[in-house]
């Protein structure tokens, strides 16, 4: 059984997304978290770590024993784009990709408009009416015995 994303249920895109922003994260912030432990939990080590938000800009700089040992920053707009775009994309391909299960009506439509007798999965002006329009006139008209049209025609 192949693991496509048309099989995918809720969970399994939530667990993307979460996936997405831990990867994410190690890969922005994994050295300088581990700077930042060393800083501060070495006994040995002395320095700062400063971060700081202007004009839509988040910096982040580690200094040790007077030496930048890791510097950053990015604007605002860019950081919201690269934690928000990637999952949205994700979401609209599982969106497309969904299966409609049997017998679920089209958005917009209720059981209400369902033909009476007649399952509600499909609305009533989009189905066949049960009886054709033609055989349910000549249910109302009487039958003779004389052959009409072209079967008259014919000697039938």
């Amino acid at each position: 059984m192949a693991f496509t994303l048309g099989r995918w249920r809720p969970r399994h895109l939530l667990l993307a997304w979460g996936g997405y922003w831990l990867t994410l994260a190690l890969v922005v912030l994994g050295r300088p978290a581990l700077l930042g432990w060393r800083l501060t939990h070495g006994s040995d080590t002395h320095g700062t770590i400063s971060a700081g938000f202007e004009n839509a800009v988040v910096r982040l700089t580690i200094v040790e024993d007077g030496l930048t040992r890791w510097s950053g920053s990015t604007h605002l707009l860019t950081m919201a784009l690269w934690l928000t775009v990637p999952p949205l994309l994700l979401w609209l391909v599982w969106l497309l990709l969904q299966r409609r299960p049997h017998g679920a009506r089209p958005e917009g439509t209720s059981a209400a408009m369902a033909a009476p007798g007649l399952p509600a999965s499909e609305p009533a002006a989009l189905r066949a009416p049960a009886v054709p329009l033609a055989t349910a006139r000549r249910a109302e008209q009487p039958v003779s015995a004389q052959p009409v049209g072209r079967e008259r025609d014919r000697g039938v």
